[in-house]
């Protein structure tokens, strides 16, 4: 009779705790890991999304985050700044020896910011002089705004300047020489910190001393979800990487050369169309025109085609379309204009990589077209003359050295008359056009060699 009764008083008490958890608020997690670039800000924003619709009461923002770009930071930071007005609350982890770069921003944006041990913001060093300038002005807004002193960060900024010591009120300040003029105090002399260091934000009262550890409270008055970069965002980053954005522009090209060498065989465009679209995909996170990029490379396709194909000899459709391809492939990797030395300088260098993956593909198709017809089994894709000695022989032999015209457009493959006869010829390198003047530079079997006078 008693088992009944706990049985049954189990029962009734299980409902009541399953409605007890669902009734704790809930708090997303969300780790942000390496520099802040537009991939890893999108990939942030979608995160963030789903904390909105899942109605998530707070947002940590786990910051592992040094170095970064700044436009698609202070993006995302307009976006936590405006989670107050929905009355969402956002805290900021900094693991230790971590130091942010481009999300400080992110991090001054929220209510509450948590520092491990040797942990910094606004470590900018990675930034030139002229870029640390420019973003200074919103740096300091942000900071104001929090109500923080701004002298430690004006000196993460400038890396000119010491950062001066002083008690002011009864707490830690720390100011730059101009402040301390300003309002006549003085003290201990740090000279040129190029972050914000953990320590100073503590002593300052504006941060707190902590990793995830710390809000182990938090996490057990609320339901917690952690959220990461999906694996979608883990394989795009790995295409991102230049060794990985060589190998896929170098195997693209030669395929697609292969399927106008061989074709019909379908295989090798096949296998150099996925290799371009794994290329432009990866980039679709990040770039800023993948629709344009797209549209200029299949134009640039279409008119190398056409230079194959309809109007051989036409150099300037072929250089055009070899342009468009070029230019398409780098459009797809710029998150932003260049405006600066650095942005030019990676530029460049993005271009030099494109360039040698052009030159690698076309040393590798000649490579592969001397050898296909000697490997086993790839050999099956070349057509070879019949064994039958009485169609190997040389029967045109005494055709070696002859002139004659073309009946028909060589592409390669074609007709020319020699004479009387009628033949069918094939056209050494270039296509040769209907009408022009050839010679036979050689003869094997009914394979018959001729070269545009």
């Amino acid at each position: 009779m008693n088992f009944k009764r706990i049985t049954l008083g189990l029962l009734l008490l299980a409902p009541a705790a399953i409605f007890a958890q669902e009734a704790k608020p809930l708090a997303y997690h969300l780790d942000v890991r390496g520099p802040l670039d537009r991939a890893k800000a999108e990939s942030l924003r979608r995160r963030l999304n789903a904390a909105l619709r899942a109605s998530a009461d707070l947002i940590i923002f786990h910051l592992d985050s040094p170095q970064g770009e700044i436009a698609p930071a202070r993006e995302i930071t307009e976006e936590v700044r405006q989670l107050r007005e929905r009355q969402v609350k956002t805290y900021a982890i900094v693991p230790a020896n971590v130091a942010l770069g481009s999300a400080t921003f992110v991090a001054l944006s929220c209510d509450k910011i948590y520092l491990g041990e040797n942990a910094g913001l606004a470590d900018f060093a990675y930034l030139s002089a002229d870029e640390r300038k420019a973003l200074a002005p919103a740096l300091l807004d942000l900071v104001r705004q929090r109500e923080i002193p701004d002298g430690l960060f004006e000196a993460a900024l400038d890396h000119t300047t010491g950062v001066y010591e002083a008690v002011d009120g009864g707490r830690t300040r720390y100011y730059t020489k101009r402040q301390t003029q300003e309002k006549n105090v003085g003290g201990m002399v740090h000279d040129n910190p190029k972050k914000v260091p953990a320590d100073w934000a503590k002593a300052e009262g504006w941060a707190l001393k902590g990793d995830v550890a710390s809000l182990d409270p938090i996490y057990e008055s609320h339901q917690v979800r952690f959220s990461r970069d999906d694996w979608l965002d883990q394989l795009a980053e790995f295409f991102r990487q230049p060794w990985v954005n060589f190998l896929l522009v170098a195997f693209g090209v030669l395929g697609l050369f292969l399927e106008l060498k061989l074709a019909g065989t379908a295989v090798p465009g096949v296998l150099g169309v996925f290799c371009f679209v794994l290329f432009f995909w990866s980039y679709s996170f990040v770039g800023q025109f993948p629709v344009l990029a797209a549209f200029l490379f299949v134009l640039g396709l279409a008119l190398i085609v056409i230079e194959v194909l309809v109007i051989p000899g036409f150099a300037f459709t072929g250089i055009a379309g070899l342009i468009l391809v070029l230019g398409s492939l780098v459009l797809v990797t710029l998150e932003k204009m260049p405006t600066t030395t650095g942005d030019w300088a990676e530029l460049g260098a993005r271009l030099a990589m494109l360039t040698g993956s052009l030159i690698a593909a076309g040393v590798a198709s000649a490579v592969v077209i001397h050898f296909l017809p000697h490997i086993p089994l790839a050999n099956r894709l070349v057509l070879e003359p019949p064994a039958d000695p009485e169609i190997t022989r040389p029967r045109y032999a005494h055709l070696l050295g002859a002139i004659g015209v073309t009946l028909t457009t060589c592409r390669p493959g074609g007709k020319a008359q020699f004479g009387s006869d009628f033949l069918d010829v094939i056209a050494e390198g270039e296509f040769i056009r209907e009408g022009r003047e050839i010679r036979v530079i050689e003869v094997e079997g009914y394979r018959i060699v001729i070269k545009e006078l």
